[in-house]
């Protein structure tokens, strides 16, 4: 009797190993990614994500995908020891004593200080101990020093802040030591230690100091006021008992109070009562040795172990129950909760009583055909097979059987009423069980899938496929009557498969293809019908059992996972919980377990949860993580949202990576964008993708923004990213003015050209209308007078006939100068080859009568070149005038004409050889004159050469102008 005692004190006082709860364990390695398996240190910056240093050098997770930085790219040293974050720029200490700096995913080196930096201790935002092989670091106003200390060469492996004025390190050596420093690093106290390898110091919420090292781990005593010190092992009472002579790395407290210690057996979860679970590789770490553990921002514990890292997420709190025999859970169907910690199971196998916090079951016996079912709610428990019915012995722990008519048992639809009536569907009716007794009552016809009791008493049952029926039952003697309504006609879908009536009395009906209907009774036996399905954010239609949480949320259980419908004000909100704890299981039953737990019985085990309220978890802040902007050839990165830039016109093209630092389950985080500045500026339908492209942006200013959609549907923070294209240069609003003004001007230009187009026209048709009105004019008043007198002298015929001859000299000489009128505005003589042809022509005339020789040369070249009309005219003038001279005056037996361009002048040339003149010699006569008129108006050049008895040779250079060219003013 003392022995049994005994072994009862100590099974209560020892600490117990919690066999059977198995958390969900999530690993990363480099199939993921990462740069290396074997972690040493794991860090969480200001933005939420997360830092993972290794032996390889260091690896960024943004939620999303890893981004690895090694000596390859920039990093100092490739062995991580710790991590420090100063105004949002991430700084990485490595075991040579480099010192670099990531920002914005740029790699710099920062500093260099001694060799094996431990883990730094901070003191505030700005302020960190780096304790090293050679004293104490520290980094303070943006740089490293080294602050004046005792021994300032002084080895010490890790520290820890004691209180405001002390600290605590290990120095090793031949003979480890515990040291006592105060703030300004003088030792005031030593204390020799086993000689061990230590891991790490840690001083939890109780101000207790943990001693890890690879013996253990150990209690440090210190008496802050004696400078005393004494080293244990822990108690069992507070840790397991192999903790003192197993390798211990790491030891971190949650905001529970609970333990996490990483050993190089697996990871412990020690609850404040020393109870713990060891999770070990079997249960899904990537490694039996844990190194370092980390709890980030929403709770989720982070494992650094020597094959990978593991992350579990505690605020879920779902822990699959795993015993010995697998196949007990594996196989269940129902189960019950009798007690503290005790449930009742059945299934394909035998039933069982499960204890899952010590892993004991025990078997219930029964008699013929194994119970595959059990009735939630009754008492005594009743238990059922396909054939049979019968309560449960709890006393005996057996199953009774009753006697009842045959049925057929084809699904698991039970109540129990309020007077502990159970029921029970069958194919073709429904069973009750009764004051030990069991009837069968096969009215209904219908193969009856789920069965509920509403406030008024009344059952409810739903068909396979034939509906929903209301019934008023009663009980007359030994038989069970009923009165049906059937209700089919409330819901879109006559497939039933769960019902349950929650605490205001309305009745949930759950059904095969079109989700969850909640049925509110009004007066008049009229019903108001509310829907729920996958539009609105339900896992599955397929709806397998509903619950009820204390404030009036109701648990959906489906096909494809757990969902909770979130009571709000006037409506319900869907909140998908399978997404966020990636729990994706066929549900076939939850329960009730109190203290905000439910037993949640899935198509292959049984998983205990914990409801955190994960819907009120307010959504993480999006991160625009990389930003490419331009084209293929000439793409620009930009990490920094804060960066202002402007494209060019051709660089019109944009992609954005994005994520979010949640954890809780980052691959069903959920993002929606939208582009402002385009036409569409509606944010997206959230989605799980981490990117977008924007192709083909017309010239502009842009916005993009991009937020998380919370795990209750509610938008987070948006994050934005401002920039702009700048149109083309002919887009611009100075050239389009430019060219605007230069259209003015040559349009200006052109009416200005016109005008004086016109002006010349209008000059020419001035200077046609001056000579017709000089020469013919006097012409005519030649020819007038010269008429009368030969009138007076009409009985002279030699004068009459002398006038009558000067008449007949002057109509040649008018109509002579009228063709020249004519012939100089014909457009079809424009060109020299036609002047030269008309000079030979006028030659012709003129010489041959008189028998002298002349010659006409043109350089062939030219004789296609247009010239302007009046500069044609005025050379043919010139020329006539010339050669009327050597014909009247000159004597000559010869002439030589020539015409040629030189160095874009037209020249003329004339020689005869005449009698000659005096070029000096003032004349009465206006042939000389005339010519040098001509010759100025264009601004050219004439030379006359001559002498008595020498002949004459007249040089005429004339600017050539073309047809096209500007003419005289």
């Amino acid at each position: 009797m003392r022995r049994s005692a005994i072994l009862l004190i100590l099974i209560v006082i020892l600490p117990r190993m919690l066999f059977s709860q198995q958390p969900i364990i999530i690993s990363y390695s480099v199939q993921d990614g990462m740069v290396s398996n074997n972690v040493r240190r794991i860090f969480q910056d200001s933005r939420g994500f997360i830092w993972i240093g290794t032996w390889e050098g260091i690896s960024h997770y943004n939620g999303h995908k890893f981004t690895n930085y090694s000596t390859l790219n920039g990093l100092s040293h490739s062995l991580v020891n710790d991590f420090f974050e100063v105004n949002g720029k991430v700084f990485a200490t490595f075991n040579n004593g480099s010192i670099d700096c990531i920002d914005n995913g740029r790699v710099t080196k920062f500093s260099k200080i001694a060799d094996e930096p431990a883990e730094l201790l901070k003191l505030s935002a700005n302020n960190y101990i780096i304790p090293t092989t050679q004293g104490v670091f520290k980094y303070y106003g943006g740089k490293i020093v080294k602050p004046n200390q005792e021994k300032p060469d002084l080895r010490i492996e890790y520290m820890l802040q004691v209180n405001d004025s002390l600290f605590l390190g290990v120095i090793p050596g031949v003979a480890h030591q515990l040291v006592v420093l105060k703030k300004d690093f003088k030792i005031v106290a030593t204390f020799p230690i086993a000689n061990e390898v230590v891991r790490s110091l840690y001083k939890d919420s109780k101000n207790r100091i943990w001693f890890c090292t690879e013996s253990g781990i150990r209690l440090i005593n210190l008496d802050q006021q004696k400078l005393s010190c004494e080293i244990i092992i822990p108690p069992v009472t507070l840790l397991p008992a192999w903790s003192g002579n197993t390798c211990i790395y790491f030891i971190k407290e949650d905001d529970k109070g609970w333990l996490w210690m990483g050993s190089a057996k697996g990871l412990a979860h020690i609850a404040p009562n020393g109870n713990y679970n060891l999770y070990t590789e079997k249960d899904g770490l990537p490694s039996n040795m844990v190194a370092s553990i980390f709890i980030d921002k929403e709770k989720n514990i982070w494992l650094g172990t020597a094959n990978g890292l593991a992350k579990i997420v505690s605020r879920t709190g779902i822990a699959t129950i795993t015993p010995d025999d697998v196949g007990v859970l594996n196989n269940a169907k129902m189960i019950m909760p009798v007690g503290k910690d005790r449930v009742l199971i059945a299934g394909s196998t035998n039933p069982k009583l499960y204890q899952p916090q010590i892993g004991k079951r025990e078997d219930i016996s029964f008699i013929g055909e194994r119970p595959t079912f059990l009735i939630p709610g009754s008492n005594p428990v009743v238990f059922g097979s396909r054939t049979s019915i019968g309560y449960y012995d709890s006393l005996n722990k057996k199953i009774i059987p009753f006697s009842t008519p045959y049925f057929v048992m084809t699904d698991q639809g039970t109540c129990v009423d309020g007077k502990g009536n159970a029921f029970f569907g069958i194919h073709g009716g429904i069973g009750v069980v009764s004051k030990k007794s069991a009837m069968i009552n096969n009215s209904l016809g219908h193969r009856v899938t789920s069965l509920t009791i509403d406030k008024n008493g009344s059952l409810w049952a739903g068909t396979w496929f034939d509906g929903l029926y209301r019934i008023t039952y009663s009980f007359i003697g030994d038989s069970l009557h009923f009165e049906t309504k059937d209700l089919s006609h409330l819901l879109p879908d006559k497939c039933i498969r769960s019902l349950f009536t929650d605490k205001e009395g309305n009745v949930w009906v759950g059904t095969r293809y079109r989700g969850a209907f909640r049925l509110t009774s009004n007066a008049n036996d009229v019903y108001t019908v509310s829907s729920f399905d996958q539009q609105q954010g339900l896992s599955s239609n397929f709806i397998k059992c509903f619950a009820e949480t204390s404030n009036g949320d109701i648990w959906v259980g489906t096909f494809y996972g757990l969902n909770k419908l979130v009571k709000k004000k006037n409506h319900f909100k869907v909140f998908n919980f399978s997404r966020v704890a990636n729990f994706f299981h066929e549900i076939f039953q939850i329960v009730n377990a109190g203290d905000n737990e439910w037993w949640c019985l899935t198509s292959n085990k049984i998983v205990k949860l914990r409801d955190e309220n994960l819907e009120n978890v307010s959504p993480s802040k999006a991160d625009i993580t990389l930003i490419k902007l331009g084209n293929q050839q000439d793409r620009i990165n930009i990490y920094n949202t804060d960066t202002v830039i402007s494209l060019k016109y051709f660089q019109n093209h944009a992609s954005f990576e994005f994520s979010s630092p949640g954890f809780i389950n980052e691959k069903q985080n959920q993002f929606s964008y939208r582009l402002l500045g385009t036409i569409d500026t509606m944010w997206s339908i959230p989605s799980n993708g981490h990117d977008v492209s924007y192709a083909s942006l017309q010239p502009g200013d842009y916005k993009f923004e991009v937020r998380t959609i919370g795990w209750d549907g509610e938008a987070g923070e948006t994050a934005s990213f401002n920039f702009g294209i700048r149109p083309p240069f002919w887009k611009t609003w100075w050239f389009i003015s430019l060219v605007i003004a230069v259209v003015g001007v040559l349009l200006y230009m052109i009416y200005r050209y016109r005008i004086r187009q016109l002006q010349r026209i209008q000059h020419v048709r001035n200077r046609i209308a001056t000579d017709l009105h000089d020469d013919i004019g006097s012409t005519l008043t030649n020819i007038s007078i010269l008429t009368e007198l030969s009138k007076r002298n009409g009985n002279n015929p030699e004068k009459s006939e002398a006038y009558l001859d000067r008449i007949r000299e002057e109509i040649d000489a008018s109509g002579q100068a009228l063709d020249d009128i004519i012939w100089s505005v014909n457009t079809k003589n424009d060109t020299l080859q036609e002047t030269a042809a008309r000079m030979r022509r006028y030659a012709a005339e003129l010489f041959d009568a008189c028998n002298i020789r002349y010659e006409l040369k043109m350089d062939p070249h030219i004789a296609e070149k247009k010239i302007m009309m009046e500069q044609r005219r005025d050379l043919f003038l010139i020329f006539k005038e010339s050669v009327n001279n050597i014909q009247k005056h000159a004597a000559a037996s010869s002439v030589s004409i020539s015409l040629f361009i030189e160095k874009d002048n037209l020249k003329l040339l004339i020689s005869d050889d005449g009698k000659g003149f005096d070029p000096t010699q003032l004349t009465h006569r206006n042939g000389i004159s005339n010519i040098k008129n001509r010759v100025s108006r264009w601004k050219g050049t004439i030379t006359i050469q001559s002498g008595n008895g020498q002949g004459t040779t007249i040089d005429v250079r004339l600017p050539f102008y073309g047809s096209l060219k500007k003419g005289m003013k």
